[in-house]
């Protein structure tokens, strides 16, 4: 009555695969925003008082995610299938996508200005921007454990 030894998937490989599936979703959510803000800017100040166009290294940082967004939602929800189907590439392109969520948000917590549009941002809004990034070392450390590749066929 028990289930196979072949269907039983740890709950740390089912937890890599939904943080993965959902970053890759949200990701793909977020290109049509990327690209709207390199083409008209974004609104600065409370109830879009007004538009600014992102200038210097915070166009750049907006232009690497409009190029490597894509390249994510394909690494993370490729990857999320391949780790479910025991497949160690899965593991290999989940790393791949989660670096280069954290290399992007590194970048932008670096370039991107206060949360409430006046000026440079701040340590905190630093560091508030750091927190979503969480997720994506997540996924990597429930990737890589011990228990993801106790499968029988992950070796």
């Amino acid at each position: 009555m028990g289930a196979d030894a072949s269907e039983y998937r740890p709950i740390a490989t089912t937890s890599a695969f939904v943080l993965a599936v959902v970053g890759g979703v949200v990701t793909a959510l977020s290109v049509p925003g990327t690209w709207r803000v390199l083409a008209e800017g974004y609104s600065a100040g409370f109830r879009d008082t007004y538009t600014v166009v992102p200038q210097g290294s915070l166009r750049l940082y907006y232009w690497c995610a409009a190029i490597l967004d894509p390249a994510v939602v394909i690494l993370l929800i490729g990857g999320a299938i391949l780790l479910f189907w025991r497949r160690e590439s899965g593991r290999i392109l989940l790393t791949a996508g989660c670096a280069l969520v954290i290399a992007l948000g590194v970048f932008g917590a670096a370039v991107k200005p206060d949360l409430f549009g006046l000026g440079p941002a701040g340590a905190i809004d630093k560091v508030l921007y750091l927190v979503p990034l969480v997720f994506p070392v997540a996924t990597i450390v429930l990737t890589w454990s011990r228990r993801t590749s106790a499968s029988p066929v992950m070796h």
